[in-house]
């Protein structure tokens, strides 16, 4: 995401974090293999 979005870890993190708060994504699987899904679609973002 880093390279597609051209940001730091950090603003990846920190925007991870945000939407995982606010229950719009959610991780799936471990930390090392697993991927995160979009659970709530947010409208005027």
């Amino acid at each position: 995401m880093m390279q597609k979005f051209s940001v730091s870890r950090a603003t990846i993190t920190r925007a991870t974090t945000a939407l995982k708060k606010m229950g719009i994504i959610i991780r799936i699987g471990s930390d090392r293999n697993g991927s995160w899904m979009i659970v709530k679609k947010v409208i005027g973002l």
